[in-house]
């Protein structure tokens, strides 16, 4: 869903593997509004709306993430990257103009992003041994990326550090999705919620970071 950061509300972003667009969808009728172009031509299977700036993440079939503007839907810039992007996260910190950026060699680039559209990377960490599927920060301690991978593992690390130390977690199956519980504070315990497909069933658990275990859910 847009944010408060978009002109339009009540706006809803899709996106999907293959050779179709990204689209923005206008909730109240029930319609298609604007379809979002990515360059070089391309399908676009991920997209992230800024939380500060009026800006809309894409991320293409092809090795590029568009940075489009919420009012025109037209590319601001274009981050040309060495392997195709899995998935795309913003930093919610109100401070920080981050743009977090999986690929398919499982490692995660971090861009500074300004208002305008403006980017420069500023880090890349190998960080899974097989593509991103899904990324997420911590609502409450912006340094705290949780990442989920192909390689069947949920990693929590600090965006800070350089280091490749991180928490881990094993999984039954690819971590398709997952999202932090949005209660909690950065003193406090936090847990987040990670669904993980494996074969034809779906599980979900509630982790702890600190000790990164939690019973499956069955769903």
């Amino acid at each position: 869903w847009a944010p408060a950061t978009c002109p339009t509300p009540d706006l809803l972003a899709s996106a999907a593997y293959g050779d179709e667009p990204a689209r923005i969808w206008d909730a109240a009728r029930g319609r298609c509004k604007s379809t979002v172009a990515v360059k070089p031509l391309g399908g676009a299977h991920s997209m992230a709306w800024s939380p500060h700036a009026p800006l809309i993440a894409v991320a293409s079939d092809i090795c590029s993430v568009s940075l489009c503007s919420t009012s025109t839907w037209e590319p601001a810039t274009h981050l040309t990257i060495p392997v195709r992007p899995g998935c795309v996260a913003w930093c919610p910190a109100a401070c920080r103009a981050q743009l977090a950026i999986g690929n398919l060699r499982g490692a995660v680039q971090l861009w500074d992003a300004g208002i305008a559209g403006a980017a420069e990377r500023v880090l890349t960490k190998q960080v899974h041994t097989r593509i991103v599927l899904s990324m997420d920060y911590s609502p409450t301690d912006h340094h705290l990326l949780a990442s989920g991978s192909a390689d069947k593992t949920v990693r929590l690390w600090d965006t800070r550090s350089r280091s490749s130390n991180c928490s881990s977690i094993g999984c039954e199956g690819p971590a398709l999705s997952l999202s932090w519980s949005p209660c909690g504070t950065p003193t406090a315990r936090q847990h987040w919620w990670i669904p993980a497909r494996c074969n034809d069933s779906t599980h979900s658990m509630w982790m702890e970071p600190a000790s990164c275990h939690g019973p499956p859910l069955e769903i």
